[in-house]
C-alpha cells in the first residue's frame, strides 16, 4: 500500500510538472508560486496565495491531498493576474520524508454542475498544476551534510565549506565537524575540526574551514567530512580538489583511426593552475613499430581558464601507412611549460573500419533532440486520440 502510494504521488507530481513545463512554454498561462515547500506542524493550518495569469475563469481540480481546500476567493487585479488562495490543514501524522501535494487549475471550466461534455471543451484543455512539497522529520535524529572545496594554488589556503541540514525530530546542538584529507593513495595527510554549530528542527547551517597548503604537494586530493550527531550514525561528505602549479595535465585522446585516410584525433587535457594558461596544444609525433618515422601533427590551440578541461582537436594524415599500432610522442606545449607523454594508437585497415550510425549508443539516442521531438509527438497523438474517442463516446451518447 505504501509503495502504491508513493508511485501514486511521483506520477501526480509528474503530471504537475509536465503540465507546469508545457503552459510555460506555450506561454498560454502561468500560476504563482508553482512550487512551494512547507514544514509539517501537525494539526496546523497555513493559507497560501496564488495568483494565476492567461486565465479569466479557471476551476481547482485534481486535488491530490484531502487536507488542501480552495477557499473560492479568486479576485481579479489591475496587473492582469486572478488572486486565490488555498489552505492546508495539517492532519495529525503523515509519512516521514518529503510529501508531494498539489492541485491543476483548468481554465475553461463553467459550471461545476454542468455534465462532463458540456465542461471539457477545447479550452478546458488548457491547465497548469502547482505542486506542494511537505516536509515531515525522519523519527529520531537525522542529519545530512554536504562538503566543497575550491581548488587553490600551493601556497594558497583552502577553504572548506559545509552545509548542514537537520531533517529528524530534535534539535542537534553542539556538532563539530572533522574533516580528513587524504592523497591519492589514501593515506591521511592532514585532520581539522570545525567550530562547533547547532541545527534546529528543519533548519540548516553552513560552516567554514581555512586549511594552508604551504607544505602540500601539487597534486589531487581527497577530503571527507564527518559529523556525530549521536544518530543512527554519523552524517558523512566527500569531496576532490587540486592543489596546483603551473602545469597542464594530459587525461589521454580519442581515435578511430584507418589507415590510407585523414584521421580526427581528439587530445583531452586540465589546467592545474588557478590563472589562465595561454597558447596550449599538442605535438603528436608518430613512429611504427619498427621506430620508423610516420608523421606528425599539431592540435589546434586553445587558453584555458583556471583549472578548466578541454580537448583539442588535431588530424593524423594515414593515407601511405600500414595497419598496425603506431606510438605516439606527444608533448603539450603552453606559454609556460611543457608536458611529455606517449602513447599507442591502433590504425585500423579499411576493411576493419564500421560505419557508424549517428546514434550508436543508447545514451545519444535518449537524449538526441529528435528523439525527444519524437516521444513528444507520440505523447500529443495519444492525447489527441483520447480526446477524440471521448468526444465522439459523448456525442453518441447524446444521439
Amino acid at each position: 500500500m505504501a509503495y502504491a502510494n508513493l508511485t501514486k504521488q511521483r506520477l501526480f507530481l509528474l503530471i504537475l510538472l509536465f503540465s507546469a513545463f508545457c503552459m510555460q512554454n506555450a506561454s498560454a498561462a502561468g500560476i504563482s508560486p508553482g512550487k512551494i515547500t512547507l514544514n509539517f506542524f501537525p494539526e496546523t493550518s497555513q493559507t497560501i496565495e496564488y495568483r494565476i495569469t492567461g486565465y479569466d475563469d479557471f476551476a481547482i481540480t485534481n486535488k491530490e491531498c484531502s487536507f488542501l481546500e480552495y477557499n473560492n476567493d479568486s479576485e481579479w487585479l489591475e496587473t492582469g493576474e486572478t488572486r486565490f488562495t488555498v489552505t492546508i490543514r495539517f492532519p495529525k501524522t503523515l509519512p516521514p520524508g518529503a510529501n508531494n501535494c498539489g492541485f491543476m487549475v483548468m481554465h475553461g471550466a463553467t459550471d461545476p454542475e454542468a455534465p462532463e461534455t458540456a465542461r471539457r471543451g477545447i479550452g478546458a484543455v488548457s491547465q497548469v498544476g502547482a505542486v506542494i512539497q511537505i516536509n515531515v522529520p525522519l523519527k529520531g535524529k537525522y542529519a545530512r551534510i554536504s562538503l566543497h572545496a575550491e581548488n587553490a594554488n600551493k601556497g594558497e589556503p583552502v577553504y572548506f565549506q559545509i552545509k548542514a541540514e537537520n531533517l529528524g525530530e530534535y534539535d542537534l546542538n553542539s556538532l563539530n565537524a572533522r574533516i580528513e584529507v587524504a592523497d591519492i593513495e589514501g593515506k591521511i595527510i592532514q585532520r581539522l575540526v570545525t567550530e562547533p554549530f547547532s541545527i534546529p528542527k528543519f533548519g540548516a547551517a553552513e560552516v567554514w574551514k581555512k586549511m594552508e597548503t604551504t607544505n602540500f604537494v601539487p597534486a589531487k586530493y581527497k577530503a571527507t567530512a564527518i559529523v556525530d550527531y549521536s544518530g543512527a550514525g554519523p552524517a558523512v561528505a566527500e569531496t576532490a580538489f587540486l592543489v596546483g602549479k603551473m602545469f597542464v595535465d594530459f587525461l589521454g585522446f580519442e581515435a578511430n583511426a584507418t589507415s590510407g585516410r585523414i584521421n580526427p584525433i581528439t587530445a583531452n587535457i586540465e589546467s592545474w593552475w588557478g590563472n589562465p594558461v595561454e597558447n596550449v596544444y599538442a605535438e603528436f609525433k608518430m613512429q611504427n613499430g619498427s621506430g620508423k618515422y610516420a608523421g606528425e601533427f599539431k592540435t589546434e590551440s586553445a587558453d584555458l581558464e583556471p583549472w578548466q578541461k578541454a580537448s583539442l582537436l588535431g588530424y593524423w594524415d594515414a593515407t601511405g601507412l600500414e595497419p598496425g599500432n603506431y606510438t605516439a610522442g606527444i608533448t603539450l606545449k603552453y606559454k609556460g611549460g611543457k608536458t611529455e607523454t606517449n602513447g599507442t594508437i591502433i590504425l585500423h585497415s579499411p576493411a576493419e573500419a564500421k560505419t557508424e550510425f549517428p546514434f550508436s549508443k543508447a545514451k545519444d539516442i535518449l537524449s538526441s533532440p529528435i528523439f525527444i521531438i519524437v516521444l513528444m509527438l507520440i505523447l500529443l497523438a495519444n492525447i489527441l486520440v483520447w480526446f477524440m474517442q471521448k468526444q465522439g463516446k459523448a456525442k453518441g451518447e447524446k444521439e
